[in-house]
């Protein structure tokens, strides 16, 4: 860098041709700006060339070679005491070592040291002395690499990656009688994420500037006013919810909480809406946006969802699970909050669910794809 000084600097491979490696086969014409392409052999008669890429090649290797002797003359300049540049006795026409015979008209006091180069050859190819045999650490060694093997074989076998709520098959088909005028499927995934940011992101306590945090979650998505208005408004009645109101008033809460449990050959993946701690264990919380008539009967259709997250953090966390409940911002104002179970059963249907996970992970690398 320009301004640093040091008492030596040493040159290496001066003897390259200035501009080797030019005629690239992309670059820009620095006068023209035009985009120039070089493909196929030249050889073999393939060759194509864009318009006056020869021409703008050859400028292009003039100011490499320029360049790099302007990097030479800053890199020679940063030497205090000793400047060390090695100079080949065969050398190509074009090699920056041509220049030495300046710098040495010009320098105050140049020390050349010749060396032989068939005996630099002979001493470069010496041969090595033979290195010492390892020594002999015994059976413990043998037993510690087959054990390191069988973790490198174990490491490369691929693992599936099924997602918690194909495990619990939310996805299926849900009866027509569980929505009543149902938007269009990418209208609904889009209010239900603008639902899910508008929670990650409002004061679950306060919620203060909920209108505004909904209306820019919105406009993520697309969608406009009256869509923001909506989504504020179920935000709003999920606050009120006595989960949320527990949550904001509990020692801890996480939201939008990612897990990832190891399950034989195979790691479910999920993310819980909302999790909070209390006494006697983790509360989860999974906030819908079904409609309102089915919501009560919904519950069969997320059971298994929130039993999969039980059981999946428990595993994780090590903390027992004392509850989980299912929020229906758009259900009537006693229906909102529905609760899959006991934790009891609730665990007990998610540790059978997730033990499918190892058959679920065969089936999806058998046919060569993922859950």
């Amino acid at each position: 860098a320009k301004g640093l000084e040091f008492n030596a600097v040493v040159f290496v491979d001066w003897a390259r041709d200035a501009g080797k490696g030019r005629g690239e086969t992309v670059f820009v014409d620095r006068r023209t700006g035009l985009l120039h392409v070089r493909a196929g052999s030249r050889s073999e008669g393939t060759q194509l060339l864009t318009p006056g890429y020869e021409d703008a090649a050859a400028r292009e290797g003039r100011f490499g070679e320029a360049e790099e002797r302007r990097l030479d003359y800053v890199a020679a300049t940063r030497a205090r005491d000793f400047l060390v540049l090695p100079r080949m006795a065969e050398v190509g026409g074009n090699s920056l070592a041509e220049t030495l015979a300046e710098v040495e008209a010009a320098a105050r006091s140049v020390g050349v040291v010749r060396v032989d180069a068939a005996e630099e050859r002979r001493r470069v190819r010496r041969p090595r002395p033979e290195e010492p045999a390892a020594p002999d650490l015994g059976p413990g060694c043998e037993k510690w690499k087959d054990k390191l093997s069988e973790e490198i074989r174990r490491a490369s076998v691929p693992v599936a990656v099924i997602a918690a709520t194909a495990l619990a098959r939310v996805e299926e088909e849900v009866p027509a009688e569980l929505e009543e005028a149902p938007a269009s499927r990418p209208d609904a995934l889009k209010l239900g994420s603008a639902l899910h940011a508008v929670m990650e992101e409002v004061d679950l306590a306060t919620g203060a500037a909920l209108e505004e945090i909904a209306a820019a979650a919105c406009a993520r998505e697309g969608l406009g006013d009256e869509d923001a208005a909506a989504v504020a408004a179920w935000a709003r009645d999920c606050l009120a919810t006595a989960p949320v109101r527990e949550a904001a008033a509990a020692p801890a809460y996480y939201r939008e909480m990612p897990f990832a449990a190891a399950v034989g050959d195979a790691v479910v993946t999920g993310k819980a809406d909302l999790v909070y701690e209390t006494a006697e264990g983790l509360v989860v919380v999974d906030y819908k946006t079904d409609e309102a008539a089915g919501a009560r009967r919904a519950e069969g259709k997320y059971g298994d969802q929130m039993a999969v997250y039980a059981a999946a953090l428990a595993r994780v966390t090590a903390r027992a699970v004392a509850r989980a409940y299912l929020v229906f911002p758009r259900a009537p104002a006693g229906e909102r909050v529905v609760e899959p179970g006991p934790a009891a059963a609730l665990l007990s249907r998610g540790e059978e669910l997730l033990g499918e996970a190892p058959r679920l992970a065969r089936d999806a690398l058998s046919a060569g794809g993922a859950v």
